[in-house]
């Protein structure tokens, strides 16, 4: 199935509601309703897995919800200042993840 979307997307190659798998490289899944992870106690929006088979999600504090960042192996270090490591938008934060997805 292809659509424009503005732009944005080009191709679905699967359903949105399928979760990732092992073998996944390459993929951005955005969550329809995103869950909580005990581990980072924040809410993760969308998750992806780099060509290189890193994992890694887009989140948001818990208790913030208008900051979004990275996180996996490929993003800001923790330590990092928040203008450097928080995104204002969800767009700025999955443009990001699909940045780091190549």
């Amino acid at each position: 199935m292809t659509s424009d979307y503005h732009g944005k997307i080009t191709n679905v190659v699967r359903d949105a509601t399928e979760a990732l798998h092992d073998g996944d490289t390459g993929i951005l899944s955005i969550l329809r309703t995103p869950t909580f992870n005990i581990v980072g106690r924040d809410s993760c929006h969308a998750e992806y897995v780099t060509v290189d088979g890193e994992y890694g999600q887009v989140c948001t504090p818990l208790r913030d919800h208008r900051r979004f960042y990275v996180r996996g192996p490929h993003a800001v270090p923790t330590d990092a200042a928040d203008s450097i490591r928080f995104h204002p938008t969800i767009e700025s934060a999955l443009s990001e993840a699909i940045g780091r997805i190549s």
